[in-house]
């Protein structure tokens, strides 16, 4: 086998070859070594390291290599132009104030290694429909925001072309992002300087690779951003819904969710208002049908029309003050409970990979020093952070970071494994959250310089076990919450509190996400469902609805 392939595409054909692996080996513990060696090849940062591990384990059977001949032949040069496909956009550099740009974007196959393959897609032999979203808030946008291509299955797709009008100098960010049925394939950005006078129209391209495997069956989308106006609501699963536009939402969605983290936050701590947990679950549900009332009418009617059918939802919106787990869906007669107890949930940013395959092979617990008047917290942290290394039996056993200086020293260092934040976190306005070490307090803002040199390669699972960890706090031109920054950084997943916990609660549910993930081995969106549902039988306690998950679905752990 000659090492002509690109790493995505040594990383596509094991992804295909993995569930093959026990029938093609023959002997089951040949066969699970094996799968084990793969995930953690998988695991590794993308680089030169990853594709020659990748090769070498493909290459190590002749079993294995008897099947590759079969996927990428001979005659072929070993080549398998059609594992990767990319999203390329093409826009002039510079652009005159009030003169009309294109913008072009398609889909093409490429001989060039431009990196790791950010999501999967299949494409029949009667080529694949495939829905191009636009998104640039301080330009105006001449066409639709959004349009549909075929991507034929032996070449490249037919260029879409959007119009550009910018207003106001200075430089303007584009993203464009890809979805097939609800499964949100990858995205790029460009970036075009508005200026007076133009005196050249020097284009840019870029590209971002893609791969060629099935979307997750099922998984739809919820799409919210901004546009000149106000809001657009998509939601995108069997039908590729268009977009509602809403100049105003129906309420003010931060003065809603002000009152119900008040409220949800007492009712953790037992100070609820209501004396039976069945009037405590009414409260919650009203508060959830209000939430629903945000989203669009069309955009309940498209819910409803799949409901039956969702496997996963995941949420990629910039409203992201909105606590989407506890949406109560009601219209009518139609009625299925809380979301997050019928669908597990998930949530992504902008711009940042979905990661499969996280590995677990090392488990880092940070624990807050007590404060005062809460010293006899300290046993119930321990004991969390017991069970936890129980359920995740790792091969690297780290002492607890309680000190800042040597939180640093990980952050600024790769990280493969699970970092798990136990204890009281603080929140507050207008400073946001912190978290408080010998030495200091933490802040996302402390962060920054981690996420702007996107230390972490190997993409671990960060699990904040606080209060109100997860939510984000409106700024200057990107989000300061601790979910976007430990995604900059490089994080494959995030889980965090939307706002304060009980403490036994939150102990529990880590433990029981701990035992669907790691050691039952369920993809992430079916553990964080288990878990919400193994302690919401808490009388009066609302921390089942409080977890977000930012992350794929599907993503599960490396080596098992």
């Amino acid at each position: 086998m000659r090492a002509s392939l690109t790493e995505p595409e040594w990383r596509l054909l094991a992804e295909r070859i993995r569930p093959l692996a026990a029938t093609l080996i023959g002997d089951s513990g040949t066969a699970m070594t094996f799968i084990r060696d793969l995930d953690l090849a998988m695991s590794m940062p993308s680089g030169p390291a990853a594709k020659q591990r990748l090769r070498k384990l493909l290459t190590r059977h002749e079993q294995t290599r008897a099947w590759l001949r079969t996927q990428v032949p001979e005659e072929e040069g070993y080549r398998t132009a059609q594992l990767v496909r990319f999203l390329e956009v093409s826009a002039p550099e510079n652009m005159a104030l009030g003169q009309r740009v294109p913008l072009y974007v398609r889909i093409t196959r490429s001989d060039s290694d431009l990196g790791a393959a950010l999501r999967a897609f299949d494409v029949p032999s009667h080529g694949a429909r495939v829905l191009i979203s636009l998104w640039a808030p301080t330009l105006v946008v001449k066409d639709d925001m959004e349009a549909e291509l075929t991507v034929p299955a032996d070449g490249d797709s037919e260029p879409v072309r959007f119009g550009l009008v910018a207003h106001t100098a200075g430089l303007h960010r584009v993203t464009v992002r890809v979805f097939r049925n609800g499964t949100l394939l990858g995205e790029t950005a460009v970036q075009l300087a508005a200026q007076t006078v133009v005196s050249g129209q020097e284009p840019i391209v870029q590209a971002t690779a893609l791969s060629s495997a099935p979307p997750d069956p099922g998984e739809v989308t919820l799409h919210v951003q901004r546009d000149n106006d106000g809001y657009r609501f998509q939601f995108l699963g069997e039908v590729m819904n268009a977009p509602e536009s809403v100049s105003r939402l129906a309420a003010d969605p931060s003065q809603i969710v002000e009152r119900i983290v008040d409220e949800l936050t007492r009712m953790a701590a037992g100070e609820a208002s209501h004396d039976s947990s069945s009037l405590i679950r009414r409260r919650l549900q009203g508060r959830g049908a209000e939430l629903w009332g945000i989203v669009p009418e069309k955009v309940r009617e498209q819910f409803w029309a799949q409901a039956g059918r969702i496997s996963s939802l995941t949420i990629v919106s910039e409203l992201d003050v909105i606590p989407w787990e506890l949406l109560y869906p009601v219209d009518g007669d139609r009625e299925n409970g809380f979301l997050a107890e019928t669908v597990p949930i998930v949530r992504w940013t902008y711009g940042h990979k979905r990661v499969q395959r996280l590995a677990v092979n090392r488990l880092v617990c940070v624990a807050p020093p007590p404060q005062p008047g809460d010293e006899g917290h300290a046993d119930g942290f321990s004991a969390e952070m017991a069970a936890i290394r129980n359920r995740v039996q790792t091969i690297s056993d780290d002492p607890v970071i309680e000190d800042l200086d040597d939180l640093h020293a990980l952050v600024e260092a790769d990280l493969a494994g699970i970092l798990h934040l136990a204890g009281h976190h603080e929140y507050s306005l207008p400073h946001g959250p912190a978290v408080r070490l010998h030495g200091g307090e933490l802040r996302p803002v402390d962060l920054e310089l981690a996420a702007h040199r996107n230390r972490w390669k190997s993409n671990p699972l960060v699990f904040l076990n606080g209060c109100r960890t997860a939510g984000q706090a409106p700024a200057i031109r990107t989000n300061t919450g601790w979910a976007d920054t430990f995604l900059r950084i490089g994080a494959g997943a995030f889980i965090g509190s939307l706002w304060g916990v009980r403490s036994t609660s939150a102990a529990r549910f880590a433990d029981c996400f701990y035992e669907h993930f790691c050691q039952r081995g369920k993809p992430l969106g079916q553990a964080t469902m288990a878990a919400r549902l193994d302690i919401m039988d808490e009388a009066g306690d609302p921390t089942w609805l409080a977890y977000s998950v930012y992350g794929s679905p599907t993503a599960t752990v490396a080596g098992r």
